[in-house]
């Protein structure tokens, strides 16, 4: 008779594999880099700043080649979605297993090279702010999910919907990582989690 274990939904998600876990989390946040461009792309240019007239591999070395200059984005942008964002970054180091500052590193490296002279460079110069914000504030408030979102997985008596929203809101790309079984398949198990006897581990 099998002894009673049982697969805990609620313990925090350890990632038996980090740096698989980060590289799933590098593609991950590829796509939603892709789908943000797209979507800001579309969004009206008296809310971007951008020139959608001027978009291109040409406009990518002319804007990182003037960059970084000062914005004139709107405080949304810089003060509440650029910190946030830059959370979402920490986050994915952080729920990979790796300590604070390697978070800090890794949010300072994508936020830098990835978007600002990355994807966004496409469309508009380097911006100062984003450049100091979103790698100092950004840790700072990832830190602060990150713990919340330690804590909302551990049992308790709090509705199950309110718990899965709130952990999508601090973490989308792990929370779809978690949830919606791209870590299965790319075999990486939660090492907290329990198994029945008979259940394969990754």
């Amino acid at each position: 008779m099998l002894s009673r274990h049982f697969f805990q939904e609620d313990l925090a998600f350890v990632p038996n594999h980090r740096l698989r876990y980060l590289g799933l989390s590098v593609a991950c946040l590829g796509i939603a880099f892709i789908l943000g461009i797209i979507g800001l792309y579309l969004m009206p240019e008296s809310v971007t700043h951008w020139t959608k007239q001027k978009f291109g591999l040409m406009s990518w070395l002319e804007n990182v080649h003037l960059g970084p200059v000062f914005d004139n984005d709107l405080f949304i942008f810089n003060w509440v979605l650029h910190p946030y964002f830059g959370a979402i970054y920490f986050m994915q180091a952080r729920m990979a297993g790796y300590k604070f500052f390697t978070g800090v590193l890794f949010t300072a490296l994508v936020s830098t090279f990835f978007w600002e002279y990355g994807l966004e460079a496409f469309v508009e110069v380097p911006s100062i702010q984003d450049l100091i914000c979103t790698p100092t504030l950004g840790p700072l408030v990832g830190e602060i999910f990150y713990h919340t979102s330690q804590r909302l997985q551990q049992p308790s008596k709090m509705p199950k919907f309110f718990v899965g929203c709130a952990l999508f809101f601090l973490d989308f790309i792990g929370f779809s990582i978690q949830k919606l079984g791209f870590a299965k398949a790319c075999g990486i198990c939660n090492k907290n989690a329990i198994y029945q006897e008979n259940t394969p581990k990754c």
